[in-house]
């Protein structure tokens, strides 16, 4: 397996990558009076973009987090990038599943997230994994989970769950934030850079303290893919019948 690699930088202007997210999870609409918690906020000016790099013979999934608050405090956008193979993105898939507690009763869609991340998130093969076809699939799926997850939590109508709150958002906030370490450590005490990564590191701290890197020695169970008898959807449950 590759090893994972981060880049980081500040800019001001936007820049394009391939697999752009089809939209940010600030675009959603979300209803109720409920503040929304220090752990997820931040992920409301947070955008995900993905494109696939060649090294040492094998593809890795580069992906780029761009923080852009809506007020404006920080004079410049904040951006970094982190590189995995595709075997750790099925390793955080394992951990994001664990963290969910399937079954647990709540209110929030998490039954309905939990079917996404499961069936839709990309299958491992034993032939083809640098096939073209098979890189570019892998990447826009790849990214629309990651798009989806956010999606979850920045979600109003979520954030009574304290599962998803806590447990998802602390594993989903690691694996973004991977690569902070070297923002923080080229910036200056006062600058954007600085700036955020004072941001994240006070949501990460009201979370629990697991590292990314956890080993997750319990397999997951095989379960069979059914159609969704309503609408018929294959792999994914639509999220209207599977709250049901």
């Amino acid at each position: 397996m590759v090893g994972s690699s981060s880049t980081c930088e500040v800019a001001s202007s936007s820049s394009g990558c391939a697999g752009s997210a089809p939209r940010s999870a600030a675009s959603l609409k979300r209803a109720g009076p409920m503040a929304v918690p220090e752990a997820v906020a931040w992920l409301d000016d947070l955008s995900l973009e993905m494109k696939t790099v060649t090294s040492g013979g094998k593809t890795e999934y580069q992906l780029t987090m761009r923080f852009e608050p809506a007020e404006q405090k920080l004079a410049t956008s904040a951006v970094w990038t982190v590189c995995r193979s595709f075997d750790e993105y099925r390793a955080f898939q394992k951990r994001l599943l664990k963290r969910m507690q399937h079954g647990h009763s709540c209110g929030a869609e998490c039954k309905w997230l939990y079917k996404v991340v499961k069936h839709y998130f990309p299958k491992t093969s034993l032939f083809c994994n640098n096939c073209p076809k098979v890189v570019a699939a892998r990447q826009q799926t790849l990214i629309r989970c990651l798009t989806t997850v956010q999606a979850s939590l920045v979600n109003r109508g979520n954030h009574s769950c304290h599962v998803l709150m806590h447990c998802v958002a602390g594993e989903f906030n690691r694996f973004v934030v991977r690569g902070m370490k070297d923002l923080e450590a080229n910036a200056k005490t006062d600058s954007p850079s600085s700036e955020l990564s004072n941001v994240t590191r006070d949501s990460l701290d009201s979370l629990d303290s697991a590292s990314e890197s956890e080993s997750d020695s319990e397999e997951e169970e095989e379960e069979v893919e059914d159609d969704c008898d309503a609408c018929h959807s294959r792999h994914v449950v639509c999220r209207e019948h599977a709250m049901r």
